[in-house]
């Protein structure tokens, strides 16, 4: 995970942004780093294993789940289950896991099809899925610089 840290804090923090889609942090890191196996499991145990905070949350507007910083209408960080530096804010079947495997079945089985399909990016009007668009090639580039 090389690119996915910047991009978060350029969305978050410069954006004012909540986060973004599991399959559009893949898809981000694959389109920056060529590594077009970078996985699920490979993006949330580089996020456990960070030393900033992540944030799992419900986005209700896209009714998906999403990654992001904290926001201050989240509950306490130390309120929230965590796996070392990942927590899990308002999901409640994810809050349910058990162990860190399991949160990365669940989010696997949720998502693998989209990824595998290189449906990267939701329509926020559509709430179609589909490749990289433009815009958030351009969104890319952007925190890139």
């Amino acid at each position: 995970m090389q690119f996915i840290p910047k991009l978060i804090d350029y969305s978050c923090e410069q954006q004012g942004r909540y986060g973004f889609s599991i399959p559009f942090l893949i898809g981000a890191e694959r389109y920056v780093t060529k590594n077009n196996d970078y996985s699920i499991n490979d993006l949330l145990n580089d996020l456990k294993n960070s030393e900033i905070k992540y944030f799992i949350s419900n986005c209700k507007d896209l009714d998906e789940i999403i990654i992001g910083h904290h926001k201050t209408e989240y509950p306490h960080f130390t309120d929230l289950k965590n796996y070392n530096s990942v927590y899990i804010n308002d999901v409640d079947f994810l809050e349910s896991t058990e162990n860190f495997q399991e949160l990365i079945n669940c989010i696997t089985e949720l998502y693998s099809c989209k990824i595998e399909n290189k449906l990267f990016s939701k329509n926020y009007y559509t709430r179609k899925w589909s490749n990289l668009t433009d815009s958030d090639i351009t969104e890319i580039e952007n925190a890139k610089k």
